[in-house]
C-alpha cells in the first residue's frame, strides 16, 4: 500500500473516529437522564398547526441555497435551473442521512458528470459557500452568545462565546485564502507550482492545475455586482431560516414566549453544532444545539421540552429535504448508486483533474 493511501485511510478512519465519538457524546449528554414520559406528553400538546408555516420556510430558504449554487456554477457550465435543482436536493438530501458529512461531495460528484466541468472547480464553489456561510453564522454565533441573556446558565456545560471565537477564527482563515488566490490569479498558480517544485516538478504541476481549476470555481464572487448577488441570496438564505425557527417556537407552549431573536441563536448554534462530522441525521447534535440554544434564553426550559422540539424542527427538515429530493432518485433522474459512491470516486476525480 503506498504512502498516500495509507494517509487517505487514516483520514477516513480520523473522521470516523471523531463523528462516533462526538455523536456518543452527544446522544449520552441528551438522554442519560431524560423523562421519556414528559418527552412524549411535549410531543402529544404540541401545537402541529404551525408546522405548514415552518415547511415554507424551510421549503424557502431550500430554495434560495440552491438558487445562489446555480448562479455560482453558471460560469462553469450552462446548467439549467432544474437540473441545479435536482442535484442540490439531492445532495443536500445526502448531507442530512449520510454520516460524517460524506453528502458534502455529492454535489459536485453530480455537477462533475458534465463534459468538460471539472470536479475541483465545482468543489471549489462549495468551499467558496461553506467558508461565506461560515463567517456569517459564526460571527451571528459569537454576538448572540455574548448577549444572550442566561448565557451563564450552570446548565450550559460549554463557553458557547469562546466555542464561537474558534469558529469564527477557522472561517476567517479560509477566506482570507480565498481572497489571496483571487487577488493573485495566475501568480497564485505559478506560486503553487513553485512551492510544489520545492518536492518535486510533477507535484508542482499538479498543484498548479488544482490551484487554476479552484480559481475557475471561485469565478462567480468576482466583480461587484455578482458579489452581491451572492451576499444579498446568503442574507436571506439566513433570514428565512432564523425565521423559521421563531415560527416553529410556537408549537410548544413552553417556548411561544421566546423573542425573534432566540430564533437566529438557534439557528446559529445549530448551525455551527452541524458543521462537524455527525451520526446520520445529526441525530445527538440536534438535539443537544436546540437544548443549548434555547437556555441561552431561558433557563427555565426543560430538556424535554427542547428535545421535542429538535424533533419537530429535525422531521420537518427530513420532510421537505426528502419531497424535494427523493424524486429524482426514484424516477432516475438522478443515480443512486452514483450518490452513495460519490464519497469513494471524489478522489479520482480530483486526480485526474490535476493529470
Amino acid at each position: 500500500m503506498s504512502r498516500v493511501a495509507s494517509l487517505k485511510g487514516l483520514s477516513k478512519l480520523l473522521n470516523l473516529a471523531v463523528g462516533m465519538g462526538l455523536g456518543g457524546l452527544f446522544l449520552w449528554y441528551i438522554f442519560h437522564d431524560l423523562d421519556y414520559g414528559r418527552l412524549l406528553k411535549a410531543l402529544e400538546h404540541a401545537n402541529y398547526g404551525y408546522l405548514p408555516l415552518y415547511a415554507s420556510t424551510v421549503l424557502g430558504y431550500h430554495l434560495i441555497r440552491i438558487f445562489r449554487w446555480h448562479l455560482m456554477l453558471q460560469p462553469l457550465h450552462p446548467y439549467k435551473f432544474r437540473r441545479t435543482f435536482q442535484i442540490g436536493s439531492v445532495g443536500f438530501l445526502s448531507i442530512f442521512l449520510l454520516p460524517f458529512r460524506l453528502g458534502e461531495l455529492v454535489r459536485p460528484y453530480l455537477a462533475a458528470q458534465e463534459p468538460k466541468v471539472k470536479f475541483s472547480s465545482v468543489l471549489a464553489t462549495i468551499m467558496v459557500e461553506r467558508t461565506i456561510d461560515g463567517i456569517v453564522l459564526t460571527l451571528l454565533f459569537f454576538v448572540l452568545a455574548m448577549l444572550a441573556p442566561n448565557i451563564d446558565d450552570p446548565n450550559i456545560p460549554l463557553d458557547l462565546a469562546m466555542f464561537g471565537k474558534g469558529a469564527l477564527l477557522v472561517f476567517a482563515v479560509s477566506l482570507a485564502g480565498i481572497v489571496t488566490l483571487m487577488v493573485l490569479g495566475e501568480r497564485g498558480m505559478r506560486l503553487a507550482e513553485l512551492i510544489g517544485g520545492l518536492f518535486s516538478r510533477r507535484f508542482g504541476t499538479r498543484l498548479a492545475r488544482l490551484v487554476g481549476n479552484f480559481l475557475e470555481g471561485i469565478r462567480v464572487v468576482h466583480g461587484y455586482k455578482k458579489a452581491g448577488a451572492f451576499l444579498l441570496l446568503t442574507l436571506a438564505y439566513w433570514t428565512t431560516n432564523g425565521l423559521g425557527g421563531w415560527i416553529l417556537f410556537h408549537a410548544l407552549h413552553e417556548t411561544s414566549h421566546l423573542p425573534l431573536v432566540a430564533g437566529y441563536g438557534l439557528m446559529a448554534v445549530l448551525g455551527v453544532a452541524v458543521m462537524v462530522p455527525n451520526l446520520p441525521g445529526f441525530v445527538g447534535a440536534f438535539q443537544v444545539a436546540v437544548y443549548l440554544a434555547l437556555l441561552m434564553y431561558d433557563g427555565s426550559i426543560d430538556k424535554e421540552s427542547a428535545i421535542a422540539l429538535s424533533f419537530i424542527m429535525q422531521g420537518t427538515v427530513l420532510a421537505v429535504q426528502a419531497g424535494c429530493g427523493l424524486p429524482f432518485v426514484l424516477t432516475g433522474r438522478v443515480s443512486l448508486l452514483k450518490t452513495v459512491k460519490s464519497s469513494e470516486d471524489a478522489q479520482a476525480m480530483l486526480d485526474a483533474d490535476v493529470t
